[in-house]
This record gives structure tokens, C-alpha cells and sequence, in this order.
């Protein structure tokens, strides 16, 4: 068996957990990345709308193309309501992947809060 990359997640050998460093992480470049997606998903989702409308009247006047219209127009809103549903969470994503390195802080400090009290060491004295 290879030995394991030591960059890679989870224990090291001996069982050691690398250190977990979110300040040089890519907790921005994930968030920007979200921020991008939510502004292309709207543009890019008002262009694809606007070209489906464009083709017109393709599908006839008789039974079945009257069917498949109406089929045709109400999955085109469910697809349209479903991507706008994913663009919604998107801000929220980008900003609490902003706020982790804080929030992790905060969670470090709050554990070293709750180690016991060491009692001082005895003093000196000659």
C-alpha cells in the first residue's frame, strides 16, 4: 500500500489531524464563485426564455400539438421556477462561506475558553 499524501484530509500517520488553517483557505474563491453563478444563472435563464418564446407557434393546432404546447409551456415554467429556486440560495451559500473562517475562530476561542482553569505555578524562590 503507498503511503499516504500528507496533504491530503483526514489523519496522518500516527493519527495526527493536519492543522485546519481557514485564513489561507479558498472560502472567498468559493463564495465569489457562488455570487458569479447566482448573476449568470438570472442572465443566462432570461436569454434561454427569450429564445424558446422566439421560436413561435411550432407545435400545430390540432390535439396533440395543442397538448404538447401546454405540456410544453408549464415543464418551461417549472425549469424556469427551479433554476430561480437554486439562484435564490446562492447569496446566502456565498455569504456564510465568507463568514466561516469567523465563525471558526470564534469556535476555536470558545473551546479554549472551556479548558480548565490551570492553577498558577508555584513561584520562585531563591
Amino acid at each position: 500500500m503507498p503511503p499516504k499524501d500528507p496533504d491530503s484530509p483526514g489523519p496522518r500517520p500516527g493519527g495526527v489531524l493536519p492543522p485546519t488553517d481557514v485564513h489561507t483557505s479558498s472560502f472567498a474563491t468559493a463564495a465569489k464563485a457562488f455570487d458569479d453563478e447566482h448573476h449568470l444563472f438570472g442572465t443566462e435563464l432570461a436569454a434561454v426564455l427569450a429564445d424558446m418564446a422566439a421560436i413561435g407557434d411550432f407545435a400545430g393546432d390540432d390535439e396533440r400539438g395543442v397538448k404538447f404546447k401546454n405540456d410544453y409551456v408549464k415543464h418551461a415554467a417549472q425549469a424556469g421556477t427551479y433554476v430561480e429556486e437554486l439562484r435564490a440560495r446562492y447569496p446566502e451559500i456565498s455569504a456564510r462561506l465568507r463568514m466561516t473562517p469567523a465563525t471558526l475562530d470564534a469556535a476555536d476561542w470558545a473551546t479554549i475558553q472551556a479548558l480548565p482553569k490551570v492553577q498558577a505555578p508555584p513561584t520562585y524562590q531563591p
